[in-house]
């Protein structure tokens, strides 16, 4: 597996490059954790809420941080310099031109080594299963909050209305972590090839990460009112929020969620 390394840190050795796409890569990796962590507290609080604790969430975002922690501190040892990859690298892709390459030359030479294949494994093996995961949540958490819907007050109604709409997009975000994994197993047992491939896969990635902050920033009323006070006053109404109006679900709607 070939790297081609560049900007900053390639002023700073081979080390330094090595260990910035290991960190990077395990955060796109973890943002997939992030989102089913997510769903499964909205699914959770709809029937546990009183016995949900602030330490209880901690230690499940820790639990879940540790597969992601693993990749990120063990799989940067699985590069090599530029002289043991370019031989390999030259004869795997001879369409390239790797002499005239600004950029620093790396990569794995032995993808069988341990951490090199858990990077790998975690990396694609939890898409899949994560994505159906999410689906059923979703489905679940819809489920539960129409059968309450009769009993909402109407400024519930409209809250819990905002958040199917931002389920709906968050549901459909994993695709392209989806369609990346399969890209990259596509190119690896050489169904596929190319530079259009080869950028496809980040960049379908990184898309994930970048779109739920937002969908959580449109959807979410405190946090949308936030921004529109810090950026565009204007365009923010003048409100004084009742802290129960901010709540996802009222004490009412809660105990009568429950009843159903």
């Amino acid at each position: 597996m070939t790297y081609i390394m560049n900007g900053i840190c390639t002023h700073f050795g081979l080390k330094t490059c090595t260990i910035g796409v290991s960190l990077f890569i395990h955060t796109l990796t973890h943002s997939l954790w992030s989102l089913l962590i997510s769903f499964g507290y909205r699914y959770f609080i709809l029937f546990n809420a009183s016995l949900l604790k602030q330490k209880h969430v901690l230690f499940t975002i820790l639990l879940f941080y540790i597969p992601s922690f693993i990749q990120a501190v063990t799989y940067w040892t699985n590069f090599v310099d530029r002289s043991t990859i370019y031989p390999i690298a030259k004869r795997a892709y001879p369409e390239y031109n790797f002499d005239n390459e600004p950029g620093m030359l790396t990569g794995v030479t032995n993808l069988l080594s341990i951490s090199a294949l858990y990077a790998i494994l975690h990396m694609t093996l939890p898409v899949t299963p994560v994505y159906i995961i999410i689906f059923i949540l979703r489905r679940k958490i819809i489920k539960t909050l129409m059968k309450s819907h009769n009993l909402m007050s109407k400024e519930t109604k409209a809250v819990h209305a905002q958040l199917l709409k931002a389920l709906t997009i968050q549901a459909v975000i994993p695709v392209a972590a989806w369609a990346a994994v399969y890209v990259y197993v596509a190119m690896q047992f050489g169904l596929i090839r190319g530079v259009f491939f080869e950028h496809l896969i980040f960049s379908a990635v990184i898309l994930m990460p970048v779109v739920s902050p937002i969908t959580y920033l449109v959807y979410v009323r405190p946090y949308r009112l936030f921004l529109l006070r810090k950026f565009c006053r204007k365009c923010a109404p003048r409100v004084v929020e009742d802290i129960n109006r901010t709540k996802f679900y009222t004490q009412y709607d809660y105990s009568t969620t429950r009843q159903q």
